[in-house]
């Protein structure tokens, strides 16, 4: 009766007796289908099984629609992002097919480099997306084994330098960090999109440092830059996929919105957390954690 009381609907209609259907949606309660009656009496199996089997074709329903927003939005997003490299190839291709012999040897190598580049480009979205529908099909293996976390943070950013990247980069870690149960090439991808990521919104000359650092039972590995920052109203959506802070479809800098997704799946598996948070002073800190 109190509980009755409390529902609004309840109140409204003078119910007396109430029966209610959780509408479940990717393991979460997204709403609820009730009867409400006046009087007091107890409900049928058949009416509790209707009721039920409605909530649950509903379920499927929503499943059904979030799927094909995603695919609509993978689809607008991935055409948008891809669209910049093949122009920039086919530009540069009908420039060497037709004026060749007219360009001198450094126009030339300044052509190859941006397609080079496109192609780059090209090469990382399509991974992504290859990527997370492996994870989503539960296909992506990840291969633990005991782990020297800090030659994972040299090697990536040995990666980053490798990569062109002019930030300067610093790693710091705890004397005498304990090996993790990793797959390093996993947790290797997971440093290089957050280091991506933050050389990315940075300015050139301004350090990104990566700090490893024992919390109780497990390491708390923090990459921190001096870029914009996250509002505090995105830093949970931008491990969704597809979110990006700015409008996806008028974002000024490269990239589909997966990477930050595919970090998160990827620590999760590995039985650890990753958020992100502001800088003293400016800039952002992602953290992730890995058990001892």
């Amino acid at each position: 009766r109190e509980e009755l009381l409390e529902d609004p609907v309840a109140r409204a209609l003078g119910a007396r007796t109430f029966y209610g259907q959780p509408v479940m949606h990717a393991g979460k309660t997204s709403g609820a289908l009730c009867l409400y009656h006046k009087t007091p009496r107890l409900y049928t199996r058949d009416e509790k099984d209707s009721l039920n089997l409605l909530a649950r074709f509903i379920s499927l329903e929503e499943a059904h629609l979030q799927h094909e927003m995603s695919l609509r939005d993978l689809i607008d997003v991935v055409s948008h992002e891809l669209r910049h490299p093949i122009s920039i190839i086919i530009g540069y291709a009908h420039t060497l097919k037709s004026h060749r012999d007219r360009l001198d040897q450094h126009i030339l190598e300044e052509i190859l480099e941006r397609i080079e580049n496109g192609a780059k480009r090209l090469e990382h979205t399509i991974s992504e997306i290859l990527e997370v529908s492996k994870m989503e099909k539960g296909m992506l293996v990840m291969r633990k084994e005991e782990t020297d976390l800090l030659s994972v943070l040299e090697r990536a950013v040995e990666e980053m330098r490798a990569k062109g990247v002019k930030n300067p980069l610093y790693v710091k870690a705890d004397q005498g960090l304990p090996p993790v149960s990793a797959d390093p090439e996993k947790i290797l991808k997971v440093l290089i999109i957050l280091l991506d990521n933050a050389a990315k919104y940075s300015p050139e000359s301004s350090p990104v440092e990566i700090h490893a650092q024992v919390h109780a039972d497990e390491v708390v590995v923090s990459v921190m830059d001096r870029g914009p920052g996250i509002p505090v109203e995105d830093r949970l959506l931008v491990f969704e996929k597809f979110y990006q802070v700015e409008e996806a479809m008028h974002h000024s800098l490269p990239g589909i919105g997966l990477g930050l997704y595919l970090a998160r799946e990827i620590v999760q598996a590995h039985g650890g957390r990753i958020w992100c948070t502001d800088r003293k002073g400016g800039g952002s800190v992602f953290r992730f954690t890995l058990p001892i």
